[in-house]
């Protein structure tokens, strides 16, 4: 292992510790899905997952690496996340978006996943496949980013970004 893919690889991890503790401080998080927050965010997906992971990637002409990534992100592969807006599951859903793409349990696996890589296709084809924007989208909700026609000025947004792309970069690099 190179250094510079051992610090890089701390920096991300402590970024997604920083967004947990931030998440436990708004209370929403029990200590059980705390815990699988930071397994996932260390480990990975499960073999479950990484196989809806590929096969929604394959079906929606989404790179897994960027899927996996957004997922890692959202919720640290935990399938019972909530948010403390009410996003849910995997690829954390808002009700209404998961209500329009048809995911009735936005707790299940397949459904939040499937649903998500839709999502998320939908965003990249709208913003003619710039992956900040749909990312920013993702993140910030598209209207935010119609409005400001960039990646908006939210520190969380940016760095949700930021993070993303940077980590997508060294899984390619093989880092």
């Amino acid at each position: 292992m190179k250094s510079g893919s051992f610090f890089s690889d701390l920096e991300s991890l402590v970024a997604q510790l920083a967004q947990i503790k931030q998440d436990m401080v708004g209370g929403v998080v029990r200590l059980s899905d705390y815990l699988k927050g930071i397994a996932g965010r260390i480990f990975g997906p499960s073999p479950e997952i990484q196989d809806h992971i590929n096969r929604n990637s394959q079906r929606h002409g989404l790179d897994p690496v960027i899927l996996t990534e957004i997922i890692r992100a959202e919720s640290g592969f935990n399938p019972n996340a909530v948010s403390p807006v009410g996003a849910v599951g995997l690829m954390q859903l808002m009700p209404d978006t998961a209500k329009w793409l048809g995911v009735d349990d936005p707790f299940d696996v397949a459904q939040n996943i499937d649903g998500g890589a839709r999502y998320f296709k939908s965003l990249l084809v709208k913003y003619d496949y710039s992956l900040k924007l749909a990312l920013a989208a993702y993140n910030a909700g598209p209207g935010v980013v119609d409005k400001y026609k960039t990646i908006p000025p939210y520190p969380e947004t940016q760095q949700y970004v930021d993070r993303i792309i940077k980590s997508v970069e060294m899984k390619k690099k093989g880092k």
